[in-house]
């Protein structure tokens, strides 16, 4: 397997049509160095200082995220081989960005795709995106505010969906979760549990509603967020919540839930720009390093 380079990306450089021939792994070198300082080790990786870490002003700076979103996701075992991120274009909003389909571990700016919000690729690019592309399609239609996305399939996750039992926030870093945590079961019978039509996507949109977060039955999660720190945050906030919720369930005890003030009050404070710059540097940091 060819290494990743000290950019976290494979060295070949990439142009594409889309954003008018830029030079994209010049692009990724730029956010994750040229405005950043050097990681704790460093080398690979970098830390960042700006708001520009997760609030890209152009298609290359939201493609540099996204590569980052998915090392980060697999790391923080949120994803695996499976499951999947994307992130609204900040030029085109129309259009969003999603890794042709790999597992996360592996994307790099290469990797990616511009779709559009039929899920159709952007271009004469024949590289098949993910089955379950219509997730993010259908979520970024119907909510103009969602700029990340993300789908997973953590274990606790599924066991909570599983279940009868409604979320509820039990710890300060899930307050996003006080909202509420439908729950999406409406399958076509012949997919199984994937999402794999625009039908589809837009009845598990409509259960999401207003939602951060929605689980699907006997299958995973999706997470929707107004930016990618605040989607990863709330994405490993849900699955640690189940897993409190779990072990309560396991030991015959209901778990005590945060109030509906609380969870606001939380929320707030975890969606504030310390905590996310914090959160997003701390996840960077623990990155493996490239050789």
């Amino acid at each position: 397997m060819r290494r990743l380079s000290k950019n976290g990306q494979r060295g070949r450089k990439t142009r594409t049509s889309q954003d008018g021939g830029a030079d994209l792994n010049h692009e990724i070198s730029c956010v994750l160095q040229g405005q950043c300082r050097t990681g704790r080790k460093g080398k690979g990786w970098k830390t960042c200082e700006s708001p520009q870490a997760y609030h890209p002003q152009s298609s290359s700076e939201a493609i540099a995220i996204l590569v980052l979103a998915n090392h980060i996701l697999a790391n923080e075992h949120f994803l695996d081989g499976f499951g999947h991120v994307s992130i609204r274009d900040p030029e085109q909003p129309g259009n969003f960005f999603l890794s042709r389909s790999l597992a996360p571990e592996l994307v790099t700016a290469d990797d990616i795709l511009r779709l559009t919000l039929e899920g159709d690729v952007v271009g004469e690019d024949t590289r098949r995106p993910y089955l379950e592309k219509f997730i993010h399609a259908e979520v970024y239609r119907a909510r103009p505010d969602v700029q990340a996305v993300i789908h997973g399939h953590p274990l606790s996750v599924i066991a909570m969906s599983a279940i009868n039992v409604p979320v509820v926030p039990v710890f300060h870093m899930a307050g996003a979760l006080g909202s509420g945590v439908p729950v999406f079961d409406a399958y076509d019978p012949e997919n199984g549990t994937l999402t794999r039509t625009s039908e589809e996507g837009r009845r598990l949109a409509d259960c999401l509603g207003q939602h951060t977060a929605l689980l699907m039955r006997n299958h995973g999660a999706v997470i929707a967020a107004g930016n990618m720190a605040e989607a990863v945050m709330t994405a490993l906030a849900l699955r640690d919540n189940c897993t409190i919720q779990m072990q309560c369930l396991s030991a015959g005890v209901a778990p005590s839930a945060l109030s509906p003030a609380l969870a606001r009050a939380a929320a707030a404070l975890n969606f504030s720009q310390n905590p996310l710059f914090r959160a997003w540097n701390y996840w960077i940091s623990r990155l493996p390093q490239p050789q």
